[in-house]
């Protein structure tokens, strides 16, 4: 029985070794297994943080191979180099250097990431208002802010006005290379005394004004840094507002625009007796068919000149504010060739082209 009773005891130990040897076993494969999901699932993360990263570095550059397209890239040497306020845009570390007292870059560099990214860029881009030469008060322009802090015309124009009435004009100063927001915001032209000048509400309405059209989103998940509106983005931008529009010139408006252009250049020579419009040091110089410079120029004919370069050079051939434009332009003419400032005949300042291309 002694014996009976110490087989069985026996027994009972081996079976509970043998439990706690399968337990053990079972913990540790479910602690390998823990480990391997762990593991797998850190990976996985890791994995597309690395994703993550690759695709901004293939936005970044993306972004660069477009604003190496831009003219943005150069800097004008000969310009940065005469320090401000010339630096304040032809120089990328001078435009974030603008609010110091002086500027002297060590070498000039183009309007980079940091110019418009940091520092005053960035400020511009975060506040959405930037100030401009002929406005008394900040322009809100959203985004579009830090494009006009630089392509504005550089210009009071009612202030040249008035020297020009008086003769008190240095030179025949000209709106300032690349000046859309001029033109844009429907304020920068040279406005004559008692005259309204209509302007269009569409394009200078836009909440991040250049930055809406300009900077189109590309296919990548980018904003283009061209700063270039091609025609093949006519339907992704201007088809939100314009019906069936396949082109900027919209109903001929840009043709219109251009016969005005030569319209107003002819009266000026004539009015002038120069046989070109040439510029030297931010001024006009009107030639004769010798060469020979002109001096004395009618203050109208300064004033027609004024705006027909605002026009030309603004480069949309008024598709930016198309009832702004189109006055700048008309009651020019109308006061080289008739000496009125009330322009009696161009009250009427919209056409069927104006208003669709508002």
């Amino acid at each position: 029985m002694k014996k009976f009773l110490l087989i069985v005891l026996t027994l009972i130990m081996v079976l509970s070794l043998a439990a706690c040897a399968g337990n053990q076993n079972a913990n540790d494969n479910n602690a390998a297994e823990d480990n391997t999901n762990n593991n797998a699932a850190e990976q996985q993360k890791q994995q597309v943080q690395e994703d993550e990263e690759l695709g901004d570095l293939t936005k970044v550059r993306l972004i660069s191979e477009d604003w190496k397209e831009s003219g943005h890239q150069y800097a004008i040497v000969d310009v940065a180099e005469r320090g401000k306020p010339c630096s304040n845009c032809h120089d990328g570390n001078g435009f974030n250097a603008q609010n110091k007292e002086e500027f002297k870059a060590e070498h000039v560099t183009g309007i980079d990431c940091q110019a418009c990214h940091s520092d005053v860029g960035a400020e511009l881009i975060k506040n959405g208002e930037v100030e401009l030469p002929f406005l008394d008060e900040p322009y809100e322009a959203g985004r579009g802010a830090v494009c006009m802090a630089c392509h504005n015309g550089r210009r009071n124009p009612s202030e040249l006005f008035e020297d020009s009435k008086a003769n008190q004009l240095e030179k025949f100063t000209y709106p300032h290379y690349s000046m859309a927001a001029a033109l844009l915001t429907g304020k920068g032209g040279m406005e004559i005394p008692r005259e309204e000048y209509s302007t269009s509400s569409g394009h200078p309405g836009l909440d991040n004004t250049c930055a809406s059209c300009h900077m189109i989103e590309a296919e990548e998940g980018y904003e283009q840094h061209t700063f270039v509106m091609e025609e093949e983005a006519i339907e992704q931008v201007c088809s939100k507002c314009h019906s069936d529009i396949d082109t900027f010139n919209l109903n001929g408006y840009q043709d219109e625009t251009k016969e005005r252009l030569e319209k107003l250049k002819k009266a000026v020579l004539e009015a002038t007796g120069a046989a070109e419009i040439d510029s030297y040091h931010g001024g006009f110089l009107f030639k004769d068919e010798n060469g020979e410079e002109i001096k004395d120029i009618p203050h109208e004919a300064y004033v027609a000149a004024y705006n027909w370069k605002l026009v030309k050079g603004d480069g949309s051939y008024g598709v930016h504010n198309p009832k702004y434009a189109k006055d700048l332009l008309e009651k020019s003419y109308e006061f080289l060739t008739n000496g009125t400032t009330q322009g009696e005949d161009t009250k009427n300042n919209g056409d069927d082209n104006q208003e669709n291309n508002e």
